[in-house]
């Protein structure tokens, strides 16, 4: 598996600002990625920026290489059952606005494992859609399916942190 590298990442981020300081959770998610090998893997919203080199990608706006236009909230999704070995979406669940749980059904039904990352416990009051996203908000979101694996990843201790939380999934 060609995974993105520090490397390659860093130098994204000098030249493109939305990605600063996200390498502490995709390189989580990289380093779990390592740890087998995955013949297909679909990531949703990533903008054009695979952790898997070559993976699909399924994204609400166009760009160059994209498998899937299609907004994930309109379900079912244009997938086959069981499809992909892997499914990741980070940072884009709580963009789905009243549509998590039946996009949820969806990895379950086109994926073997998901690796969901999360906005955790944001102090944003003027942003319900990023504000305070904890545990029993994420449960729901997943139907109550307990993850095989909950990773935190701390990036400040502020009261105005951009905390995330890493849930993966075994179906």
């Amino acid at each position: 598996m060609n995974l993105i590298t520090k490397e390659e990442f860093d130098k994204l981020a000098e030249e493109y600002r939305y990605w600063r300081e996200r390498w502490s959770y995709i390189g989580v998610v990289a380093n779990i990625l390592e740890q087998e090998s995955f013949d297909t893997v679909l990531e949703m919203g990533n903008k054009g920026v695979p952790i898997v080199k070559g993976s699909d990608s399924m994204d609400i706006e166009a760009y160059e290489g994209l498998t899937y236009l299609h907004d994930a909230k309109i379900t079912p999704w244009p997938l086959k059952d069981k499809e992909y070995d892997v499914f990741i979406a980070l940072q884009v669940w709580e963009h789905l606005r009243d549509k998590q749980e039946d996009a949820f059904k969806e990895v379950i039904r086109c994926s073997k494992i998901a690796i969901l990352s999360f906005p955790y416990k944001w102090n944003c009051p003027n942003d319900p859609m990023h504000h305070n996203i904890d545990e029993n908000r994420i449960k729901k979101w997943t139907l109550g399916i307990k993850p095989t694996e909950i990773i935190p990843v701390i990036t400040s201790n502020s009261e105005n942190s951009r905390n995330r939380i890493i849930y993966v999934f075994k179906f």
